[in-house]
Protein backbone atom coordinates (compact mmCIF):
# COMPACT_ATOMS: atom_id res chain seq x y z
CA UNK A 1 0.00 0.00 0.00
CA UNK A 2 1.18 3.50 -1.01
CA UNK A 3 2.42 5.58 2.47
CA UNK A 4 -0.13 8.27 1.50
CA UNK A 5 -3.06 6.04 2.12
CA UNK A 6 -1.85 5.12 5.58
CA UNK A 7 -4.04 6.82 8.05
CA UNK A 8 -1.69 8.48 10.50
CA UNK A 9 -4.07 8.12 13.30
CA UNK A 10 -3.10 4.87 14.04
CA UNK A 11 0.37 6.08 15.35
CA UNK A 12 0.55 5.35 18.98
CA UNK A 13 -0.10 8.76 20.97
CA UNK A 14 2.60 8.26 23.69
CA UNK A 15 5.12 5.15 25.16
CA UNK A 16 1.48 3.74 27.00
CA UNK A 17 -0.09 2.84 23.59
CA UNK A 18 3.16 0.36 21.88
CA UNK A 19 3.18 -3.21 23.32
CA UNK A 20 2.80 -5.55 21.16
CA UNK A 21 4.37 -3.31 18.23
CA UNK A 22 6.70 -4.85 16.16
CA UNK A 23 10.39 -3.78 16.61
CA UNK A 24 13.56 -3.72 14.68
CA UNK A 25 16.55 -1.97 15.87
CA UNK A 26 18.96 0.98 14.13
CA UNK A 27 22.53 0.66 15.16
CA UNK A 28 25.32 3.32 14.13
CA UNK A 29 28.94 3.31 14.53
CA UNK A 30 30.56 6.65 13.59
CA UNK A 31 34.23 4.94 12.46
CA UNK A 32 35.38 1.66 11.35
CA UNK A 33 33.91 -0.72 8.86
CA UNK A 34 31.23 -3.38 8.60
CA UNK A 35 32.43 -7.38 9.01
CA UNK A 36 31.13 -9.34 6.32
CA UNK A 37 31.29 -12.36 8.30
CA UNK A 38 29.18 -10.83 11.60
CA UNK A 39 27.58 -8.28 10.02
CA UNK A 40 28.95 -6.09 13.41
CA UNK A 41 30.74 -2.86 12.44
CA UNK A 42 34.52 -3.31 13.31
CA UNK A 43 35.79 0.54 14.65
CA UNK A 44 36.71 2.19 17.45
CA UNK A 45 33.51 2.80 19.30
CA UNK A 46 33.27 -1.01 21.12
CA UNK A 47 32.47 1.01 24.77
CA UNK A 48 30.31 4.07 26.01
CA UNK A 49 28.16 4.83 23.00
CA UNK A 50 29.27 1.81 20.92
CA UNK A 51 26.96 -1.17 19.69
CA UNK A 52 27.00 -3.16 22.88
CA UNK A 53 25.85 -0.16 24.65
CA UNK A 54 23.58 0.35 21.54
CA UNK A 55 21.94 -3.23 22.05
CA UNK A 56 21.44 -3.18 26.01
CA UNK A 57 19.31 -0.16 25.93
CA UNK A 58 17.22 -1.27 22.67
CA UNK A 59 16.67 -4.50 25.04
CA UNK A 60 15.73 -2.87 28.07
CA UNK A 61 13.02 -0.75 25.94
CA UNK A 62 11.44 -3.86 24.43
CA UNK A 63 11.50 -5.91 28.13
CA UNK A 64 10.19 -2.16 29.73
CA UNK A 65 7.54 -1.35 26.64
CA UNK A 66 6.45 -4.84 25.99
CA UNK A 67 7.71 -4.61 22.15
CA UNK A 68 7.77 -7.47 19.71
CA UNK A 69 11.15 -7.96 18.84
CA UNK A 70 11.52 -9.28 15.05
CA UNK A 71 14.94 -9.07 14.39
CA UNK A 72 15.80 -12.68 16.00
CA UNK A 73 13.53 -13.63 13.24
CA UNK A 74 14.17 -11.53 9.96
CA UNK A 75 18.19 -10.08 10.51
CA UNK A 76 17.89 -8.09 7.79
CA UNK A 77 15.23 -5.43 10.21
CA UNK A 78 18.98 -5.58 12.61
CA UNK A 79 19.93 -2.21 11.04
CA UNK A 80 23.96 -1.80 11.49
CA UNK A 81 25.81 1.17 9.78
CA UNK A 82 29.48 2.51 10.51
CA UNK A 83 29.33 5.76 9.15
CA UNK A 84 29.14 9.51 9.95
CA UNK A 85 25.81 10.94 11.68
CA UNK A 86 26.42 13.90 9.38
CA UNK A 87 25.39 12.26 5.96
CA UNK A 88 23.86 8.96 7.37
CA UNK A 89 20.88 9.72 5.06
CA UNK A 90 23.34 8.60 2.04
CA UNK A 91 23.68 5.07 3.40
CA UNK A 92 21.82 2.37 1.53
CA UNK A 93 20.89 0.96 4.90
CA UNK A 94 19.19 4.67 5.76
CA UNK A 95 17.34 4.55 2.96
CA UNK A 96 16.42 0.71 3.39
CA UNK A 97 15.23 1.50 7.07
CA UNK A 98 12.57 4.05 5.70
CA UNK A 99 11.28 2.03 2.76
CA UNK A 100 10.17 -0.88 5.21
CA UNK A 101 8.81 1.09 7.96
CA UNK A 102 5.35 0.27 8.19
CA UNK A 103 5.72 -2.14 6.24
CA UNK A 104 7.56 -4.62 7.80
CA UNK A 105 8.25 -3.24 11.36
CA UNK A 106 6.28 -0.26 13.52
CA UNK A 107 8.56 0.97 15.79
CA UNK A 108 12.61 1.34 15.23
CA UNK A 109 14.83 1.26 18.53
CA UNK A 110 17.39 3.58 18.55
CA UNK A 111 19.86 3.34 21.61
CA UNK A 112 21.11 6.81 21.79
CA UNK A 113 20.15 9.80 20.23
CA UNK A 114 23.06 11.00 18.77
CA UNK A 115 23.53 7.39 17.06
CA UNK A 116 20.63 7.55 14.86
CA UNK A 117 21.90 11.20 13.05
CA UNK A 118 23.96 14.03 13.84
CA UNK A 119 21.98 16.16 11.05
CA UNK A 120 18.74 17.67 12.16
CA UNK A 121 17.18 17.63 9.09
CA UNK A 122 17.79 13.92 8.33
CA UNK A 123 16.20 13.23 11.57
CA UNK A 124 13.08 15.50 10.94
CA UNK A 125 12.47 14.27 7.48
CA UNK A 126 13.11 10.67 8.65
CA UNK A 127 10.36 11.36 11.35
CA UNK A 128 8.16 12.45 8.91
CA UNK A 129 8.63 9.33 6.46
CA UNK A 130 8.28 7.15 8.75
CA UNK A 131 4.80 8.48 9.94
CA UNK A 132 3.51 8.61 6.92
CA UNK A 133 4.45 4.80 6.36
CA UNK A 134 2.77 4.38 9.72
CA UNK A 135 6.16 3.97 11.64
CA UNK A 136 7.60 5.66 14.60
CA UNK A 137 10.87 6.15 16.39
CA UNK A 138 12.00 5.78 19.72
CA UNK A 139 14.92 6.92 21.38
CA UNK A 140 15.24 4.28 24.14
CA UNK A 141 18.20 6.19 26.40
CA UNK A 142 15.71 9.45 26.63
CA UNK A 143 12.17 7.31 26.82
CA UNK A 144 10.83 9.65 23.54
CA UNK A 145 8.23 8.11 21.34
CA UNK A 146 8.63 10.58 17.89
CA UNK A 147 4.75 10.59 17.60
CA UNK A 148 4.45 11.94 20.95
CA UNK A 149 2.90 15.09 20.65
CA UNK A 150 3.46 16.10 24.03
CA UNK A 151 6.91 15.55 24.48
CA UNK A 152 7.93 17.07 20.87
CA UNK A 153 10.14 19.84 21.85
CA UNK A 154 12.02 17.12 24.25
CA UNK A 155 12.70 14.93 20.93
CA UNK A 156 13.82 17.82 18.52
CA UNK A 157 16.06 19.11 21.56
CA UNK A 158 17.72 16.01 21.14
CA UNK A 159 17.86 15.84 17.30
CA UNK A 160 19.32 20.00 17.70
CA UNK A 161 22.06 18.67 20.75
CA UNK A 162 23.47 15.95 18.34
CA UNK A 163 23.46 18.20 15.17
CA UNK A 164 25.69 20.68 17.48
CA UNK A 165 28.19 18.20 19.05
CA UNK A 166 28.89 16.78 15.59
CA UNK A 167 29.72 20.68 14.60
CA UNK A 168 31.58 21.76 17.48
CA UNK A 169 33.42 18.33 17.17
CA UNK A 170 34.50 19.63 13.01
CA UNK A 171 35.81 22.88 14.34
CA UNK A 172 37.81 21.13 17.01
CA UNK A 173 39.18 18.65 14.53
CA UNK A 174 39.70 21.19 11.91
CA UNK A 175 41.51 23.24 14.70
CA UNK A 176 43.56 20.12 15.33
CA UNK A 177 44.64 19.96 11.71
CA UNK A 178 45.50 23.38 10.93
CA UNK A 179 48.05 23.04 14.19
CA UNK A 180 49.55 20.12 12.81
CA UNK A 181 50.01 21.88 9.48
CA UNK A 182 51.94 25.05 11.12
CA UNK A 183 53.82 22.49 13.17
CA UNK A 184 54.79 19.37 11.44
CA UNK A 185 54.35 20.79 7.50
CA UNK A 186 51.92 18.25 6.34
CA UNK A 187 48.18 18.10 5.59
CA UNK A 188 45.59 16.49 7.45
CA UNK A 189 42.57 13.62 6.38
CA UNK A 190 43.83 11.32 4.00
CA UNK A 191 47.03 10.09 3.35
CA UNK A 192 48.25 11.38 -0.64
CA UNK A 193 49.23 7.94 -2.33
CA UNK A 194 52.63 7.15 -1.81
CA UNK A 195 52.55 7.94 2.16
CA UNK A 196 51.45 6.55 5.36
CA UNK A 197 50.94 8.15 9.09
CA UNK A 198 53.62 5.97 11.16
CA UNK A 199 51.82 5.66 14.20
CA UNK A 200 53.48 8.15 16.51
CA UNK A 201 51.85 10.95 18.56
CA UNK A 202 51.21 12.71 16.91
CA UNK A 203 51.44 10.22 13.20
CA UNK A 204 53.26 11.98 10.57
CA UNK A 205 53.71 11.00 7.05
CA UNK A 206 56.17 8.83 6.01
CA UNK A 207 56.94 7.73 2.32
CA UNK A 208 55.52 3.99 1.13
CA UNK A 209 58.92 3.13 -0.97
CA UNK A 210 57.86 0.96 -3.87
CA UNK A 211 54.34 3.60 -4.32
CA UNK A 212 56.54 6.79 -4.12
CA UNK A 213 58.55 5.29 -6.93
CA UNK A 214 55.41 4.61 -8.79
CA UNK A 215 54.74 8.33 -8.27
CA UNK A 216 57.87 9.35 -9.98
CA UNK A 217 57.74 7.07 -12.42
CA UNK A 218 53.84 8.65 -12.87
CA UNK A 219 55.71 11.50 -13.45
CA UNK A 220 58.23 10.90 -15.84
CA UNK A 221 55.91 9.36 -17.98
CA UNK A 222 53.51 12.15 -18.24
CA UNK A 223 56.28 14.30 -18.99
CA UNK A 224 57.19 12.26 -21.94
CA UNK A 225 53.79 13.00 -23.43
CA UNK A 226 52.01 10.04 -22.19
CA UNK A 227 48.29 10.57 -21.53
CA UNK A 228 46.43 9.82 -17.95
CA UNK A 229 44.52 7.10 -19.70
CA UNK A 230 47.82 5.32 -21.00
CA UNK A 231 49.53 5.81 -17.99
CA UNK A 232 46.81 3.94 -16.04
CA UNK A 233 46.69 1.05 -18.27
CA UNK A 234 50.46 0.95 -18.26
CA UNK A 235 50.23 1.26 -14.43
CA UNK A 236 47.56 -0.83 -13.64
CA UNK A 237 45.45 2.42 -11.95
CA UNK A 238 42.23 4.10 -12.15
CA UNK A 239 42.77 7.09 -14.56
CA UNK A 240 41.12 8.75 -11.54
CA UNK A 241 43.69 8.14 -9.33
CA UNK A 242 46.38 9.08 -11.85
CA UNK A 243 45.35 12.85 -12.93
CA UNK A 244 44.72 13.15 -9.12
CA UNK A 245 48.29 12.64 -8.00
CA UNK A 246 49.68 14.34 -11.73
CA UNK A 247 47.73 17.37 -10.31
CA UNK A 248 48.53 17.77 -6.47
CA UNK A 249 50.81 20.40 -5.91
CA UNK A 250 51.84 18.44 -2.63
CA UNK A 251 54.17 16.58 -4.13
CA UNK A 252 55.69 19.53 -5.49
CA UNK A 253 56.07 20.15 -1.91
CA UNK A 254 53.26 22.99 -1.60
CA UNK A 255 50.80 22.78 1.14
CA UNK A 256 47.02 24.14 0.53
CA UNK A 257 47.59 26.79 3.17
CA UNK A 258 50.81 27.78 1.31
CA UNK A 259 53.01 26.68 3.40
CA UNK A 260 56.40 24.39 2.16
CA UNK A 261 57.63 20.64 2.88
CA UNK A 262 60.07 18.85 1.34
CA UNK A 263 59.30 17.65 -2.79
CA UNK A 264 59.17 14.25 -4.28
CA UNK A 265 58.75 16.01 -7.51
CA UNK A 266 61.36 18.72 -8.39
CA UNK A 267 60.28 22.55 -9.91
CA UNK A 268 61.61 21.74 -13.23
CA UNK A 269 59.80 18.26 -13.76
CA UNK A 270 56.67 19.24 -11.91
CA UNK A 271 56.64 22.10 -14.71
CA UNK A 272 57.22 20.34 -17.37
CA UNK A 273 54.41 17.97 -16.43
CA UNK A 274 51.75 20.49 -16.05
CA UNK A 275 52.98 22.02 -19.76
CA UNK A 276 52.45 18.62 -21.31
CA UNK A 277 49.25 17.93 -19.65
CA UNK A 278 48.02 21.02 -20.66
CA UNK A 279 48.18 19.63 -24.51
CA UNK A 280 45.77 17.31 -23.81
CA UNK A 281 43.23 19.52 -22.57
CA UNK A 282 40.30 19.80 -24.94
CA UNK A 283 39.47 23.62 -23.48
CA UNK A 284 40.62 26.54 -25.43
CA UNK A 285 40.16 30.06 -25.86
CA UNK A 286 38.34 29.75 -29.33
CA UNK A 287 34.64 30.31 -30.08
CA UNK A 288 33.11 27.24 -28.70
CA UNK A 289 30.63 25.52 -31.78
CA UNK A 290 27.54 23.24 -31.31
CA UNK A 291 26.19 20.25 -32.63
CA UNK A 292 22.87 18.66 -32.29
CA UNK A 293 23.02 15.07 -32.02
CA UNK A 294 20.22 12.80 -33.07
CA UNK A 295 19.94 10.66 -29.74
CA UNK A 296 21.20 13.52 -27.48
CA UNK A 297 19.81 12.90 -23.80
CA UNK A 298 18.44 9.33 -25.05
CA UNK A 299 20.91 6.95 -26.18
CA UNK A 300 22.49 4.52 -22.45
CA UNK A 301 24.70 1.39 -22.63
CA UNK A 302 22.87 -1.63 -22.85
CA UNK A 303 25.20 -3.19 -20.58
CA UNK A 304 26.03 -0.87 -17.32
CA UNK A 305 23.14 1.85 -18.51
CA UNK A 306 25.81 4.80 -17.91
CA UNK A 307 24.31 7.68 -20.77
CA UNK A 308 26.23 8.14 -23.95
CA UNK A 309 27.49 11.69 -24.59
CA UNK A 310 27.96 13.54 -28.20
CA UNK A 311 31.25 14.83 -28.32
CA UNK A 312 33.43 16.11 -31.66
CA UNK A 313 30.96 14.30 -33.93
CA UNK A 314 30.60 11.10 -31.60
CA UNK A 315 28.82 9.60 -29.04
CA UNK A 316 31.07 8.47 -26.38
CA UNK A 317 31.62 6.06 -23.17
CA UNK A 318 32.90 7.86 -20.40
CA UNK A 319 34.95 5.23 -18.54
CA UNK A 320 33.73 3.01 -20.87
CA UNK A 321 32.73 -0.66 -19.50
CA UNK A 322 34.25 -4.25 -20.61
CA UNK A 323 30.81 -5.18 -22.50
CA UNK A 324 30.64 -1.96 -24.52
CA UNK A 325 34.52 -2.47 -25.47
CA UNK A 326 34.03 -5.94 -26.04
CA UNK A 327 30.76 -5.05 -28.71
CA UNK A 328 33.13 -3.00 -30.96
CA UNK A 329 33.83 -4.83 -34.42
CA UNK A 330 36.64 -6.33 -35.05
CA UNK A 331 38.84 -4.58 -38.08
CA UNK A 332 40.29 -1.09 -38.94
CA UNK A 333 37.09 1.28 -39.42
CA UNK A 334 37.99 4.80 -38.12
CA UNK A 335 34.46 5.01 -37.20
CA UNK A 336 34.80 2.15 -34.18
CA UNK A 337 36.49 3.49 -31.01
CA UNK A 338 37.11 1.41 -27.65
CA UNK A 339 35.28 3.96 -26.14
CA UNK A 340 33.13 5.94 -28.81
CA UNK A 341 31.78 5.26 -32.55
CA UNK A 342 31.30 8.14 -35.00
CA UNK A 343 27.57 9.72 -34.75
CA UNK A 344 26.91 8.75 -38.05
CA UNK A 345 26.95 5.03 -36.84
CA UNK A 346 24.22 5.59 -34.61
CA UNK A 347 21.92 8.26 -36.36
CA UNK A 348 21.53 6.15 -39.02
CA UNK A 349 19.50 3.97 -37.13
CA UNK A 350 16.67 7.24 -36.85
CA UNK A 351 15.82 7.15 -40.39
CA UNK A 352 15.93 3.10 -40.89
CA UNK A 353 13.10 2.95 -37.56
CA UNK A 354 11.08 5.62 -38.63
CA UNK A 355 10.74 4.51 -42.08
CA UNK A 356 9.95 1.06 -40.50
CA UNK A 357 7.32 2.22 -38.28
CA UNK A 358 5.29 4.45 -41.07
CA UNK A 359 5.37 1.02 -43.23
CA UNK A 360 4.34 -1.52 -40.77
CA UNK A 361 1.25 0.89 -39.48
CA UNK A 362 0.20 1.34 -43.40
CA UNK A 363 0.15 -2.63 -43.45
CA UNK A 364 -1.39 -2.94 -40.10
CA UNK A 365 -4.54 -0.50 -42.02
CA UNK A 366 -4.72 -2.49 -44.89
CA UNK A 367 -4.73 -5.73 -43.39
CA UNK A 368 -7.00 -4.97 -40.64
CA UNK A 369 -8.07 -2.64 -38.07
CA UNK A 370 -6.56 -4.20 -35.16
CA UNK A 371 -6.92 -1.61 -32.57
CA UNK A 372 -10.21 -0.57 -32.75
CA UNK A 373 -11.53 -4.15 -33.51
CA UNK A 374 -9.93 -4.81 -29.82
CA UNK A 375 -10.98 -2.00 -28.05
CA UNK A 376 -14.51 -1.34 -26.83
CA UNK A 377 -14.07 1.63 -24.68
CA UNK A 378 -10.78 3.98 -25.30
CA UNK A 379 -9.88 6.05 -21.89
CA UNK A 380 -8.36 9.37 -22.38
CA UNK A 381 -4.70 8.29 -23.42
CA UNK A 382 -3.51 11.79 -23.39
CA UNK A 383 -4.62 12.61 -20.06
CA UNK A 384 -2.98 9.64 -18.37
CA UNK A 385 0.25 9.83 -20.21
CA UNK A 386 0.08 13.41 -18.41
CA UNK A 387 -0.75 12.11 -15.20
CA UNK A 388 1.81 9.91 -15.60
CA UNK A 389 4.61 12.33 -16.10
CA UNK A 390 2.82 14.54 -12.98
CA UNK A 391 3.30 11.81 -10.85
CA UNK A 392 6.67 11.10 -11.54
CA UNK A 393 7.68 15.05 -11.25
CA UNK A 394 5.74 14.81 -7.91
CA UNK A 395 8.18 12.06 -6.62
CA UNK A 396 11.49 13.80 -7.62
CA UNK A 397 9.84 17.20 -5.80
CA UNK A 398 9.25 14.91 -2.44
CA UNK A 399 13.20 13.64 -3.02
CA UNK A 400 14.31 17.42 -3.12
CA UNK A 401 11.89 19.07 0.08
CA UNK A 402 10.08 16.11 1.29
CA UNK A 403 7.05 17.89 1.70
CA UNK A 404 5.08 15.12 2.37
CA UNK A 405 1.74 17.16 2.57
CA UNK A 406 2.31 18.53 -0.43
CA UNK A 407 3.08 15.65 -2.25
CA UNK A 408 0.10 13.62 -0.72
CA UNK A 409 -2.54 16.62 -2.17
CA UNK A 410 -1.08 16.26 -5.30
CA UNK A 411 -1.47 12.37 -5.90
CA UNK A 412 -5.08 12.61 -4.09
CA UNK A 413 -5.55 15.00 -7.02
CA UNK A 414 -4.10 12.97 -9.53
CA UNK A 415 -5.79 9.92 -7.96
CA UNK A 416 -9.06 11.68 -9.48
CA UNK A 417 -7.83 12.66 -12.85
CA UNK A 418 -6.70 9.18 -13.48
CA UNK A 419 -10.45 7.59 -12.40
CA UNK A 420 -11.81 10.41 -14.80
CA UNK A 421 -9.92 9.85 -17.89
CA UNK A 422 -9.92 5.99 -17.74
CA UNK A 423 -14.01 6.32 -17.55
CA UNK A 424 -13.89 9.11 -20.12
CA UNK A 425 -14.84 7.41 -23.64
CA UNK A 426 -12.45 9.50 -25.86
CA UNK A 427 -12.57 8.52 -29.63
CA UNK A 428 -10.73 5.56 -30.71
CA UNK A 429 -7.59 5.21 -32.41
CA UNK A 430 -7.77 3.31 -35.64
CA UNK A 431 -5.09 1.79 -37.53
CA UNK A 432 -6.37 3.72 -40.01
CA UNK A 433 -5.90 6.90 -38.34
CA UNK A 434 -2.74 5.82 -37.10
CA UNK A 435 -1.26 5.05 -40.51
CA UNK A 436 -2.76 8.60 -41.93
CA UNK A 437 -0.89 10.73 -38.74
CA UNK A 438 2.74 9.04 -39.55
CA UNK A 439 2.42 8.75 -43.34
CA UNK A 440 4.46 11.87 -43.79
CA UNK A 441 6.95 11.38 -40.74
CA UNK A 442 9.67 10.14 -43.48
CA UNK A 443 9.19 12.89 -45.26
CA UNK A 444 9.18 15.37 -42.48
CA UNK A 445 12.26 14.23 -40.86
CA UNK A 446 14.29 13.91 -43.91
CA UNK A 447 13.86 17.80 -44.97
CA UNK A 448 13.91 18.98 -41.18
CA UNK A 449 17.18 20.60 -39.57
CA UNK A 450 19.04 18.56 -36.68
CA UNK A 451 17.14 20.28 -33.86
CA UNK A 452 14.46 19.40 -35.30
CA UNK A 453 15.07 15.50 -36.05
CA UNK A 454 16.19 15.70 -32.27
CA UNK A 455 12.25 16.60 -31.07
CA UNK A 456 11.28 13.88 -33.12
CA UNK A 457 12.68 11.28 -32.43
CA UNK A 458 12.20 12.54 -28.13
CA UNK A 459 8.61 12.24 -29.56
CA UNK A 460 8.73 8.84 -30.50
CA UNK A 461 11.38 7.19 -27.96
CA UNK A 462 11.68 7.30 -24.23
CA UNK A 463 15.17 5.71 -24.59
CA UNK A 464 18.06 3.95 -26.98
CA UNK A 465 20.14 1.15 -26.02
CA UNK A 466 22.99 0.82 -27.70
CA UNK A 467 25.49 -2.49 -27.40
CA UNK A 468 28.37 -1.95 -30.32
CA UNK A 469 27.17 -0.93 -33.66
CA UNK A 470 24.20 -3.31 -34.63
CA UNK A 471 22.94 -3.83 -31.36
CA UNK A 472 20.53 -1.09 -30.48
CA UNK A 473 17.02 -1.29 -28.58
CA UNK A 474 14.25 1.46 -29.08
CA UNK A 475 12.06 2.24 -26.49
CA UNK A 476 8.28 4.22 -26.93
CA UNK A 477 8.17 7.03 -25.05
CA UNK A 478 4.68 7.64 -23.20
CA UNK A 479 3.47 10.41 -26.44
CA UNK A 480 3.65 7.50 -28.67
CA UNK A 481 1.96 4.87 -26.71
CA UNK A 482 -1.21 7.73 -26.38
CA UNK A 483 -1.22 8.17 -29.67
CA UNK A 484 -1.05 4.02 -30.64
CA UNK A 485 2.39 4.87 -32.48
CA UNK A 486 3.82 1.70 -30.53
CA UNK A 487 1.51 -0.92 -32.12
CA UNK A 488 3.41 0.22 -35.30
CA UNK A 489 6.56 -0.89 -33.66
CA UNK A 490 6.74 -4.39 -34.39
CA UNK A 491 7.32 -6.70 -37.53
CA UNK A 492 10.88 -7.07 -38.22
CA UNK A 493 11.68 -5.51 -34.71
CA UNK A 494 12.38 -8.05 -31.88
CA UNK A 495 10.87 -7.56 -28.65
CA UNK A 496 13.21 -7.06 -25.39
CA UNK A 497 11.71 -7.17 -22.14
CA UNK A 498 12.83 -5.12 -19.49
CA UNK A 499 11.54 -3.43 -15.99
CA UNK A 500 10.26 -0.74 -17.45
CA UNK A 501 8.37 -1.34 -20.50
CA UNK A 502 8.73 -2.37 -24.14
CA UNK A 503 12.01 -2.16 -26.47
CA UNK A 504 12.39 -2.48 -29.49
CA UNK A 505 15.09 -3.98 -31.07
CA UNK A 506 16.58 -3.47 -34.74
Amino acid sequence: MSPRRLPTSTLPPDLDHVRGLRAARWTRESTGKVDPATGRPTGRQWDNFGPDAQREQQDRAIERYGLLDITEADHSLDFRVAHSGRTIAETPEFGQMLERAGADFDVILVGYASRFARDLRTAVNARHDMHARGAVILFADEHLLSSDEGHWKEWADEAVEAEAYSRKLGRRIAEGLEAKRRRLGEPGGRPPFGFQRDGGRPPVLVEVPDRIELVRAMFRCAAEGHTDREIAARMGLQKTHVSEVLTNPFYNGVLRDGNRRPAIIDDLLWTQVQEMRSRHSHRHPGPATYRTYIWSGLIVCRACGRRLTGHVERYRHVDTCEAFRAARPGGTDPRHKGDSYAAAVYDDIAPRALAHVVANAALIAEVDDAIEGRLGHMPDQFRLARIRRDRQQAMQRLAEDRDTAAWKATMERLDGEEAEAQAADAPLVTAQGIAESLADLNTLYADAEPATQHRIVQALFEQVEVLGPSEVWLYPSVEAEARGWAAAMSGEFRVEERKTGRGERI
